[in-house]
């Protein structure tokens, strides 16, 4: 007695090929899933945690703004950047800033916004207000306020320094932390249904 088992291995094929590809597409979703898991953990470290203050809110809105799942031949790949935003990376791991020209003009207290920014900028300063303006040999630019010949107060604005050391003010690392248990539960629950009599599922 014969058992004879005949299969046609290009339909076979066919149709390994079709599983992987909508495994693939449910697997990508499940990536963007996460990448938005950790925005949203992001966001919340910039909001308070991180001790970072908003100015133009930049910062926050570029990590929306580039998500992105990749799929390759043989891989699915999530990525998402804070491209165009130079000062992303110095907030994460600190680091010194470095004067490109002479140096760098901070503004101080006296001359300062609530968000860091000056009142006065430096080219106001110097382009409008002539003999009132001066720097010290210390580099601090200061503002004399008058009356008639005498002056009456001189009020610091700003600072010139070569070089500024900027203290890191986490914010991808604890957010990675924090989307860690929610990603791994996620992923664990779209495997265990995508490998059960069910199939995938979004």
């Amino acid at each position: 007695m014969k058992v004879k088992v005949e299969t046609d291995a290009e339909q076979t094929i066919g149709n390994i090929r079709d599983g992987v590809e909508q495994y693939k597409r449910l697997l990508s979703k499940q990536i963007f899933r996460a990448l938005t898991v950790v925005e949203v953990q992001i966001k919340k470290q910039l909001r308070g945690p991180s001790g970072l203050r908003r100015r133009t809110g930049r910062l926050m809105n570029t990590w929306g703004e580039n998500k992105k799942v990749i799929e390759g031949t043989d891989t699915v790949t999530g990525e998402m950047s804070s491209a165009g935003v130079p000062y992303a990376a110095i907030h994460e791991f600190g680091g010194t800033i470095k004067a490109k020209g002479k140096a760098l003009a901070i503004p101080l207290p006296e001359n300062r916004k609530s968000d860091g920014s000056p009142k006065i900028t430096i080219r106001e300063l110097f382009g409008g207000l002539g003999s009132k303006v001066f720097t010290t040999p210390g580099g601090v630019v200061m503002l004399a306020s008058s009356k008639g010949k005498k002056f009456t107060k001189l009020t610091p604005m700003f600072v010139f320094k070569k070089s500024v050391d900027i203290k890191a003010r986490p914010y991808i690392r604890p957010a990675l932390a924090a989307s860690k248990d929610t990603i791994l539960k996620n992923f664990g629950l779209f495997i265990a249904a995508a490998f059960s009599n069910k199939g995938g599922s979004e």
